[in-house]
């Protein structure tokens, strides 16, 4: 398993709702992936969050990262 999935499996929750672009991750590793771009460049414009903390991701970002997600998929 390479670090990523290894990363993946520790922070990303297992009890969140569907992911609306899973249909695009073949892996746990892609899905972080995906959800740190579409937080940076639709949510954000391009700018991360100062600080940013991948293991935040799933905790201090979540509503962010939500809505970014929603807007992904408008």
């Amino acid at each position: 398993m390479d670090a990523i999935e290894q990363v993946a499996q520790a922070i990303v929750p297992l009890n969140r709702p569907a992911h609306p672009l899973r249909g695009f991750c073949a892996t746990l590793g892609q899905e972080l992936l995906l959800d740190l771009f579409t937080l940076i460049f639709v949510g954000r414009g391009g700018a991360a969050p100062d600080g940013l903390n991948l293991r935040e991701l799933y905790t201090a970002h979540q509503e962010e990262l939500e809505a970014a997600l929603a807007a992904a998929v408008a």
